[in-house]
């Protein structure tokens, strides 16, 4: 026991002569209640920096001395421990004497995910360094790995510690037991400096759970206050029509007045769709319940945004909804309740001029041949997107085809009708700075060069060298 007092006391001298002159042995015997070299590391409460220099000293005599280093107390080793407390020496030591760093403790972490979750950067270096590619991508008992614990804390700190797993070499992609990667766990946090290095280091975008949960639908859940991870999940190639868990990215976005997200959205192969207000969905917070069938067009038409309503009409983003009685219906009662429904900051008086001279053009165009061929089609490639009846959705499963791709499948059609079918006809890159000045009656085939201003593409993505409209290839 004399050992273990001089230990405990961090007496290096007395520790010294306690083993050099053979008296006690460094892996202690059947009388300790703990090894020595436990008593070293897990003594006391102190941890950080400064304590582990005083412990350094005397680890280094006991393993100098032969301590083994993966001695353990139940399933936790001195490697978790010095993890736990921060000691960086502590930890080089361990590690140069052969510390097995890949056991797993009672919660089932490694050394590394517990230095990753206490956020100490030095000994998430040292660790990520020296681990085993299975090590260093190990998962704790609910599948989550030392990189979705960075990715999931905040702070800088953890940022840190994100980057050297990433410079170590972990893997991006690895699912936890929901099916999240760290992306979708940065961005459930809502750790934006996280997320911007994911993708940077090629994190997937386009991944979908079990339960059809996306990386761009959880930036829209979290994108109430900000839409950054948004659209850069969109510029980094997000398909919008991976999953069908929520149809109604663009309609809140229209509600919201986002044009920034809505002309992104579109250029990123999301096709018009009809989307039923059921109850307990985020349409039915914001849309009466009278307006059971929902488009682009409508919500755009019932909050007032009728810059956006011209953009669509422009460019024929038109549901078969929009060519049915029931939108007249609909339009019917928005000009008896816009007062229910139109914010009270706006003038009405201007803004139901602006509507009736939409109603008197949508109620005496006559739409084309081609307008009503394009409104069928896409209607028929959204099929498994929505559906006119909730009972009839089949078992929660991802969709299988996403409309781009089923677009780029059309070998009977040429390049140009693929394109408008996926609403990128010239007219689309109208500025948004000018959607309020478009005329009804518009063509779509209106020439108008690609815009790259703050107002079309984002503050943050102002100044990004690739086209954020460019985003696949279409098959010919």
């Amino acid at each position: 026991m004399e050992l273990l007092h001089a230990i405990i006391a961090k007496d290096v001298k007395t520790t010294n002569h306690l083993l050099h002159s053979g008296k006690c042995k460094p892996y202690g015997d059947s009388s300790y209640k703990v090894s020595p070299i436990f008593a070293c590391i897990s003594s006391g409460y102190a941890e950080g920096p400064e304590e582990d220099a005083k412990r350094c000293e005397v680890l280094r005599l006991l393993v100098q001395y032969g301590a083994d280093t993966n001695v353990r107390i139940g399933m936790t080793t001195a490697a978790i421990v010095a993890a736990d407390r921060g000691f960086t020496g502590c930890l080089k030591l361990l590690i140069q004497r052969g510390a097995d760093l890949d056991v797993k403790c009672q919660r089932q972490e490694t050394a590394l995910i517990v230095a990753v979750r206490r956020q100490w950067v030095d000994c998430v270096k040292h660790l990520a360094d020296n681990m085993t590619p299975g090590g260093l991508n190990a998962c704790d008992g609910k599948g989550t790995t030392a990189l979705m614990w960075a990715a999931m804390s905040t702070g800088g700190k953890s940022q840190l510690c994100l980057q050297h797993l990433l410079e170590a070499g972990a893997k991006l992609d690895v699912t936890d037991c929901r099916g999240y990667t760290a992306l979708m766990c940065a961005l459930d946090a809502e750790n934006g400096a996280a997320v911007n290095s994911l993708l940077e280091h090629g994190a997937l975008v386009n991944i979908v759970t079990s339960d059809e949960v996306t990386p761009l639908t959880i930036a829209f859940d979290r994108g109430e206050r900000d839409h950054k991870h948004i659209l850069r999940l969109l510029r980094y190639g997000a398909e919008p029509t991976l999953s069908r868990r929520e149809c109604d990215f663009l309609h809140y976005a229209i509600f919201k007045g986002d044009k920034t997200v809505v002309k992104t959205l579109i250029a990123s192969g999301l096709p018009p769709l009809d989307v039923q207000n059921e109850p307990k969905t985020r349409l039915a917070l914001y849309l009466p319940a009278t307006i059971r069938h929902a488009s682009p067009l409508m919500v755009a038409l019932l909050f007032g945004e009728l810059s956006i309503a011209r953009y669509f009409m422009a460019n024929r983003y038109f549901t078969r909804f929009d060519v049915s009685q029931q939108f007249w219906d609909n339009f019917i009662h928005l000009l008896e309740h816009q007062n229910v429904l139109f914010p009270s900051s706006v003038n009405r008086q201007s803004l139901k001029a602006q509507l009736m001279e939409i109603f008197e053009y949508l109620s005496t165009m006559q739409h084309s041949l081609s307008t009503l061929s394009l409104v069928v089609v896409r209607s028929a490639l959204t099929k498994d997107l929505v559906f006119d009846d909730l009972m009839a959705r089949p078992a929660s499963q991802p969709a299988k085809t996403t409309f781009r791709e089923k677009v780029s499948a059309l070998t009977c059609l040429s390049q140009a009708e693929k394109r408008t079918l996926l609403s990128l006809a010239p007219a689309s890159q109208i500025c948004c700075r000018l959607w309020a000045t478009i005329q009804p009656g518009v063509a779509a085939h209106t020439e108008c060069k690609p815009c790259h201003c703050r107002a079309c593409v984002g503050d943050d993505f102002h100044s990004m060298t690739f086209s954020p409209y460019v985003t696949f290839t279409l098959k010919t």
